[in-house]
């Protein structure tokens, strides 16, 4: 059976949205009029996932120097002599704070595109 161009883009694009491994399949339930199951993608629940998985990476790499400040803090006798300064804890400190308010923002944005 010949297809034209469009219809070929058409029946790629049905076969795409569907389970099926091959479009051979799609194209046997199609023609006898079985049941083709088709996955549902929320591109706003993509765009989530994307969007924390960023954010997480960001979070673990703040996380990790904040505990590293702590740690040399820890083990130092002495502020001073630690290499790491109040400041500098205050800064890491920020950094994460201001992690976990994009993150939350972000959850609430999305929330509200959910809701309306």
């Amino acid at each position: 059976m010949l297809l034209t161009h469009a219809e070929q883009l058409k029946l790629q694009g049905a076969w795409k949205q569907s389970t099926m491994r091959s479009k051979s399949d799609y194209i046997r339930h199609a023609l006898f009029g079985r049941q083709i199951p088709v996955n549902v993608r929320y591109q706003s629940q993509d765009d989530l996932m994307q969007e924390l998985i960023l954010l997480k990476k960001s979070l673990a790499v703040a996380a990790s120097t904040f505990t590293q400040s702590i740690n040399q803090l820890t083990l130092s006798a002495h502020l001073h002599s630690s290499g790491y300064r109040a400041e500098d804890l205050d800064r890491h400190a920020a950094e994460l704070i201001r992690l976990v308010s994009e993150i939350n923002s972000k959850i609430t944005q999305v929330g509200e595109q959910w809701l309306q």
